[in-house]
């Protein structure tokens, strides 16, 4: 594919295809700094020289930056292949739950630019509402104290350094 997708023709047809693969096999070393056997190692090492030699054959010289509905989130300049990667953060604001956002990554030079955005949020304790939607998932923490389990109520916290902690999960379709 990687070689079908260096003519114009062939590029419109593969599409990002070559890239989800490339990231199908490094995903599947994980953390390793080796696949399961040596075949493997061959194979996924050629695809990756091979994938390199047709995508990433221009040094990167460039510089990205990231905006969220034109306010900038932050920027950074890439002149190598082993460059860093860069994380930018927008932490939420009042303003923000309910709003609709744009997310935009502009490159300005030379180089491929590989790029993927998170969102992650935990809901406030006065907005957090239980809904059973065929599942229905709640956990009690409880305490050992003189012998016997303590259910901890509410808000209760009052854990003490070294007690025993235990956590029941109850899941009820």
């Amino acid at each position: 594919m990687t070689q079908y997708g260096e003519n114009e023709a062939g590029a419109e047809l593969v599409g990002d295809v070559p890239f989800k693969l490339l990231r199908s096999i490094t995903q599947s070393r994980g953390n390793r700094d080796h696949w399961e056997n040596t075949q493997e190692n061959i194979f996924c090492m050629n695809s990756l020289i091979e994938y390199s030699r047709s995508y990433e054959n221009v040094k990167p010289d460039m510089t990205v930056v990231v905006a969220m509905d034109d306010k900038l989130i932050g920027q950074d300049a890439f002149s190598d292949l082993r460059d860093d990667a860069a994380t930018f953060t927008h932490l939420i604001t009042a303003d923000d739950p309910g709003a609709v956002r744009t997310v935009t990554i502009s490159r300005e030079g030379d180089g491929r630019l590989y790029y993927a955005t998170r969102m992650s949020y935990a809901s406030l304790d006065e907005n957090a509402e239980r809904h059973n939607a065929g599942i229905d998932i709640r956990k009690e923490y409880s305490v050992e104290r003189d012998g016997k389990w303590v259910l901890l109520e509410g808000g209760e916290s009052n854990i003490n350094r070294g007690e025993l902690v235990r956590v029941d999960i109850y899941v009820s379709t």
